[in-house]
């Protein structure tokens, strides 16, 4: 794997996980669903880093080319 490639896929998955830990904590404040400041920064973070592994696991797959056979060509030619 191209090390370019990781870091930019570390990256994008950071990107993610701040967007949803914010998210979260704005959704709970909106939703007025505050039970006590430590648990939603709990539930924020398992939203983050559900977020964080989900981009990963999206980032380190091969996608959608890799996994389509090659079409074999007529070996004269088009038609």
């Amino acid at each position: 794997m191209d090390r370019e490639y990781l870091k930019d896929s570390l990256l994008m998955a950071s990107i993610a996980a701040g967007f949803m830990f914010f998210a979260t904590l704005a959704g709970l404040k909106v939703a007025e669903i505050r039970s006590d400041p430590v648990s939603t920064l709990v539930a924020a973070g398992v939203a983050a880093g559900g977020a964080f592994f989900m981009c990963l696991a999206g980032r380190m797959l091969p996608g959608p080319v890799a996994l389509i056979p090659a079409m074999p060509r007529d070996p004269g030619g088009p038609p």
